[in-house]
């Protein structure tokens, strides 16, 4: 089985696949602010959590919530809280 991604494929089983794939990850990670970092390793332990737990979709949802606050949280969205 394959699972196509941005800019790459990965084989079930291929471990040179897996390494491209890694790599490929990895250089992106590197290129993001520490905000999209947080909602990286929070959208990475859903789907760890998610593989353990298919209905943890509340968890995912709490453990999302710190990592949109920055986005959520700012002077511009002020007037509509104020509603």
């Amino acid at each position: 089985m394959t699972k196509a991604g941005m800019g790459y494929t990965v084989s079930e089983g291929g471990s040179n696949a897996m390494d491209n794939a890694a790599s490929s990850l990895s250089e992106r990670i590197q290129t993001l602010t520490s905000e999209q970092l947080a909602e990286v390793e929070v959208f990475v332990e859903s789907l760890q959590s998610s593989r353990h737990d298919p209905s943890s979709h509340h968890t995912s949802a709490a453990l999302s919530e710190h990592a949109f606050e920055a986005v959520w949280n700012n002077p511009l969205d002020d007037a509509y809280d104020a509603l």
